[in-house]
């Protein structure tokens, strides 16, 4: 059993450094990117969508996966890891719009992986834009992924 023992000295504006406060955790862990398996067509939530490592473990048929609402804070990678199920989609809500590697997509549009192989990545991130309406940039890793319509 490991132990960690850090002294806090929280500061920032309109803080006071707190001198003294010790924190103790015990136990064995990591800090990481949770990852979440999400093997069938279901709406991805915003807390599913916060800094997390989603994947598509144990899919047995094509998939829509639709994304929440674009919002500042969200962000997230999609890796494939089941293959030969079937085509996935990332489908945008309703007035939200994907940028996929630069190229503006049509409202509620999906970003397509018609031919899913192991290890096949896009990164999502959602971006603020002019009018203060939120959006999403969606930029393609390994595998091929392209405009899937509504």
């Amino acid at each position: 059993m490991s132990r960690l023992k850090t002294i806090l000295r929280p500061v920032g504006i309109g803080t006071t450094p707190v001198a003294g406060v010790e924190l103790t955790v015990a136990g064995e862990g990591s800090i990481g990117i949770q990852r979440v398996s999400l093997p069938a067509t279901v709406a991805i939530t915003a807390q599913q969508a916060r800094g997390t490592l989603l994947n598509n473990r144990g899919q047995a048929a094509e998939a829509t996966y639709t994304l929440p609402a674009a919002a500042e804070g969200l962000n997230f990678i999609f890796q494939l890891a089941t293959t030969g199920a079937g085509a996935v989609h990332l489908k945008a809500a309703a007035g939200d719009k994907i940028y996929l590697d630069g190229v503006a997509l049509d409202d509620a549009d999906k970003v397509t992986c018609a031919a899913p192989a192991a290890a096949n990545t896009i990164t999502f991130y959602a971006i603020e834009q002019a009018d203060g309406t939120w959006d999403w940039i969606a930029m393609s890793g390994n595998g091929t992924w392209i405009d899937g319509g509504v």
